[in-house]
Formats: C-alpha cells, sequence, structure tokens
C-alpha cells in the first residue's frame, strides 16, 4: 500500500466515512474537529472488536490515523478502529499489558526500571497480551522470556542433581 500524507479535512473525512462511502481515496473536503484529538499531532482510536485505545499518529508513516482507520477486519469486511468508542456490546477483556499497573508483576517490572503501559485497556485473551508485549514492548518481553528460561533450567538442573543423590 503506497504511502499517503493526508491533510486533516481528509482525515476527518475518513472518520466521518463510517459506511465505507469513500471511493478510492477520492476524499470529499470537511473541516477537522478536534474533539477527540490528545494534540495536533495525534488522535484516539477504538479497536471495535475489543474496545482498546490506542493513541496514533495523524501523519508520517505506518500507524498513522488515515493508515488505522483503513484496516478492515477479513472477515466481515467491517473497519477494525474508529474514532469512536464501540457501542456497549463489546465485552471487556480481562488481561492487562505486563507493564499495567493492575498486573500481578508490575511491580518487580517497574523495579527493573520498564515504563508504564500507555495501553488503557485490558485484551480478551493472554494470546493477545503476549502478541501486544511482543510487538510493543520488546525488552520486557525479551527480559521476561530470559527470566523464564533461567528459571527452568534451575529447576531442570536441581531435578538432576535430586536423581543423582538418590
Amino acid at each position: 500500500m503506497p504511502k499517503v500524507d493526508l491533510s486533516d479535512m481528509d482525515i476527518q473525512a475518513l472518520i466521518d466515512d463510517e459506511d465505507g462511502a469513500i471511493d478510492n481515496g477520492h476524499l470529499p473536503m470537511r473541516p477537522m474537529h478536534d474533539d477527540d484529538a490528545i494534540d495536533r499531532d495525534h488522535a484516539v482510536v477504538y479497536d471495535q472488536r475489543t474496545g482498546v485505545s490506542s493513541l496514533v499518529r495523524k501523519y508520517k508513516g505506518n500507524g498513522t490515523l488515515a493508515h488505522m482507520l483503513s484496516k478492515r477486519d477479513k472477515v466481515t469486511g467491517e473497519r477494525i478502529f474508529r474514532t469512536t468508542r464501540p457501542e456497549s456490546g463489546v465485552a471487556p477483556g480481562e488481561w492487562p499489558c505486563w507493564l499495567h499497573p493492575d498486573h500481578a508483576r508490575y511491580e518487580e517490572f517497574a523495579g527493573q526500571g520498564f515504563p508504564k503501559c500507555g495501553k488503557a485497556g485490558y485484551f480478551a485473551t493472554a494470546q493477545d497480551v503476549e502478541q501486544h508485549v511482543r510487538a510493543k514492548h520488546t525488552r520486557i518481553h525479551t527480559f521476561v522470556r530470559e527470566q523464564d528460561a533461567a528459571r527452568e533450567r534451575a529447576a531442570e538442573r536441581d531435578g538432576n542433581q535430586q536423581m543423582l543423590e538418590v
């Protein structure tokens, strides 16, 4: 998909185009409203399947507002992200990011110097959390995986030691 720089009015047109009426990038000119904008360069989008919010850049590169708003579910064909909160039918997730203050090991990770995650919502499954951490927090993901591997090696060593003593 070629990268395209869009104006505020083009982005607003994508936001307003809830039914997908915009055809092949022909965007009607409309004024930009900053109701949901965090600042001039960022906006909040909501995953309509999970209700999880994300802060995205309005301009330049993948992960921009226009890019996120253009993503569609492969099964249903509906937009995945919108700038409005999903309707009440979305079940809230139960799994926080590893770097969310509600996570059981958050204090341990914060003590290691890892910053708090900016994702306010919870994820629907543990696999969603794993994918989020792997993609967005690579340092903590590597750190935890190395700790887990070291614990497994130590447990295996202890088990082998006990077998030799018997």
